[in-house]
């Protein structure tokens, strides 16, 4: 068996690009979206809930949307929460089917989940050693001694195991579509007349760039 594998740099910039026509279709479901990193998105629910009529129908249509827009290229997880953190954990425990947790319950469904989900390496470390080994087990603690052993940082940790996230999601539109389309008919037949017109759209997409403050590098 002959392997031809290459290795390639991680291009985070392509990733965007990738993600933004991705990202943009769901604006069939709400026109505001927070895209943690290429790859992940959120959004708040309780508007488009109340449109689709309900959870389970407001994800049975953006299963749909995903699974057009990804085509089989990939796999789209979807997990509904109270909170961005707790419907993020939802969403990676989405492995059969998309996990939604019911209102005031993300408290218990972030209970088993191991100590070290919340991306403090510090801090879990301490926490392990003094036997605390999953979010219920800290979530138990009393906060007033949380601030204390641990401060500000920890408190926000403490409060994370509840579900809490404490902030808003930082929702912005979805990218524009920007692309240019010209139909040559009939089709061109020459180097030159196809550069011409190529040079036309290039001049658009420019304009279109620089209606919204952007421009292209490259």
């Amino acid at each position: 068996v002959l392997v031809d594998l290459r290795v390639l740099e991680r291009d985070v910039s392509r990733e965007h690009r990738c993600f933004e026509p991705i990202v943009a279709r769901l604006d069939d479901i709400t026109p505001r979206v927070e895209i943690l990193r290429p790859g992940r998105c959120a959004f708040a629910a309780r508007g488009p809930t109340r449109y689709f009529g309900g959870e389970e129908a407001l994800v049975s249509r953006l299963e749909a949307i995903m699974a057009e827009a990804l085509d089989g290229l990939a796999v789209c997880r979807i997990g509904v929460a109270d909170g961005p953190f707790g419907a993020d954990r939802a969403a990676r425990a989405a492995v059969d089917g998309p996990l939604i947790v019911s209102p005031g319950a993300t408290p218990h469904f972030l209970s088993s989940l191991p100590i070290t989900v919340l991306g403090r390496p510090e801090l879990t470390d301490v926490l392990m050693r003094l036997g605390i080994r999953s979010l219920g087990a800290f979530a138990a603690l009393d906060p007033a001694d949380v601030a204390g052993r641990f401060g500000a940082d920890g408190l926000v940790a403490w409060r994370l195991s509840w579900g809490d996230d404490g902030r808003p999601l930082q929702m912005v539109d979805p990218p524009a579509d920007l692309m240019v389309e010209t139909v040559l008919d009939p089709p061109a037949e020459r180097v030159d007349a196809a550069a011409f017109v190529l040079s036309g759209m290039a001049s658009r997409f420019a304009e279109g760039l620089a209606s919204r403050g952007l421009a292209c590098t490259r």
